[in-house]
């Protein structure tokens, strides 16, 4: 891809094939081009190798799957095996590692969530300040070898705790379920394109589930066109 680094490709790739997949199951019209470009999507989304955007992806799918027909859920779980059997060896050792909660990298994940814990207890209201674990690990040997090679928490609502404490992590929560209340209002009233607006809802929930394993919230080139979709439904002067 043309993004600096495979996690911020993926997440775009994510965000993309969600919409895809909204239009073509709530568009006006049947549109063979959806098919190719969601085929396409998909298998460069596969190859990134990016575990949080595929737990993304299976998520904002489910969500769009079940806005469709609910009995199609029960296909899901068929398409996934099915996925597994005909990947590359490599995809098929990412998958694989969902299950092993001895993996390294989740385990390099648990490591950073504690010594972001330790930090929040010292700094609960409002936070250490952006980038401040590059300023105040060492003040924890525990975790600071951990800490001083990756800094990021590779979690959303632990970073933003980290930073920002209670009262930024508040907001941000609140962000969101102003937005998804704001968004089920203007579906509820009918306005605008149905395909955009459960799109849209897909492409957050697929945001949040991601940013469980990855802080995407500080990735601009994803949030910008995150940004971009959340504001699509409203753009309609009737919404």
């Amino acid at each position: 891809g043309t993004m600096s680094t495979y996690m911020t490709f993926a997440g775009i790739l994510m965000m993309a094939g969600l919409m895809v997949l909204s239009r073509m199951f709530f568009g006006r019209k049947l549109e063979p081009w959806a098919a190719m470009a969601l085929g396409a999507i998909a298998i460069c989304l596969f190859l990134t190798l990016t575990r949080q955007a595929w737990l993304g992806f299976v998520v904002g799918a489910a969500f769009l799957i079940y806005k469709r027909e609910r009995k199609l859920l029960l296909a899901l779980p068929v398409i996934l095996v099915l996925v597994k059997m005909l990947a590359p060896v490599a995809v098929k050792e990412r998958l694989a590692s969902f299950a092993n909660l001895k993996d390294a990298t989740f385990l390099t994940r648990v490591d950073l969530w504690r010594g972001g814990w330790a930090i929040f207890k010292d700094h609960p209201l409002t936070g250490c300040g952006f980038k401040c674990v590059d300023k105040v690990y060492q003040q924890y040997p525990e975790h600071a070898k951990i800490l001083a090679r990756y800094k990021g928490m590779h979690n959303n609502v632990i970073q933003l705790a980290v930073d920002t404490g209670i009262v930024g992590v508040s907001a941000w929560i609140s962000l969101w379920i102003c937005y998804l209340v704001a968004l089920y209002s203007l579906s509820a009233r009918n306005t605008g394109e149905r395909w955009i607006n459960l799109g849209c809802a897909g492409v957050i929930l697929a945001f949040l589930a991601g940013g469980m394993f990855e802080v995407n919230f500080y990735d601009s080139e994803v949030v910008m066109l995150m940004y971009f979709l959340m504001a699509l439904p409203f753009s309609d002067p009737k919404a």
